[in-house]
């Protein structure tokens, strides 16, 4: 008699197979470069785009990388010999597979890992993103809904997005013990609060068109009459 076909185990099995396996592998990696993502890698494309808005949030994202590392000085300042002695070992999974390879370019923009001090490097710039492109999306709401709706539906559907990103990441810390749920707590805050300070900033500065992230002429109010109709009659 022929064997019998391999159990292909529960829904949630299959699932995990599938769609959340591959994931995991990336987490550790979206930390460990994502420094590096959203300050070069966002200005390389507002570059050879020629994109003014892609370019601030490029600086943007340098500042907010200036002010983690201030954050992390002064917790690693703070901190106490019980608080920085962890008697168990990070999970493989909360390190990235090019942790303390060799040198490489940008290496100062690198973070080793996903369980670091405050503040969580990849949960700290997500936050920070995510907080910046959506306030900045807000100010274009006049813009988006007389666009219509599929314009004036982006900014919910990026806070949705960007909220599942957020704790699907923070979830994955927690399951794997990467990091404490308190440092988890305070490195999305921090990130939130950054990301709306920088677009405020930009705002102040440059306007309307310097956080343009959804890439729409903003509406300009006039005096007096733009056009005289004039009758044929």
């Amino acid at each position: 008699m022929a064997a019998p076909p391999p159990n292909p185990g529960s829904p949630f099995d299959l699932l995990y197979k599938l769609v959340l396996s591959p994931l995991e592998n990336k987490f550790a990696e979206v930390s460990h470069f994502s420094p590096v993502i959203f300050t070069m890698g966002s200005l390389f494309v507002s570059i050879i785009t020629l994109n003014f808005p892609i370019f601030m949030f490029s600086i943007a994202s340098g500042e907010a990388l200036l002010l983690q590392n201030v954050l992390k000085g002064v917790s690693n300042y703070l901190a106490t010999a019980d608080s920085i002695d962890r008697t168990e070992k990070p999970d493989a999974k909360c390190k990235s597979r090019y942790e303390g390879s060799a040198a490489t370019k940008f290496k100062y923009l690198l973070d080793n890992g996903i369980g670091s001090s405050f503040p969580h490097t990849g949960l700290y710039f997500l936050s920070f993103a995510a907080a910046y492109c959506i306030q900045a999306m807000s100010f274009f709401s006049t813009e988006t809904y007389e666009r219509g709706a599929s314009y004036s539906t982006r900014p919910y559907l990026a806070a949705i997005s960007a909220s599942l990103a957020i704790v699907l990441f923070s979830l994955y810390i927690l399951v794997y013990g990467c990091d404490t749920p308190l440092n988890i707590i305070f490195s999305v805050l921090a990130g939130l609060l950054i990301g709306f300070i920088l677009c405020f900033q930009n705002l102040i500065l440059f306007g309307k068109p310097g956080v343009d992230m959804l890439f729409i002429p903003p509406l300009v109010s006039r005096s007096g009459m733009d056009y005289i109709c004039v009758s044929t009659n």
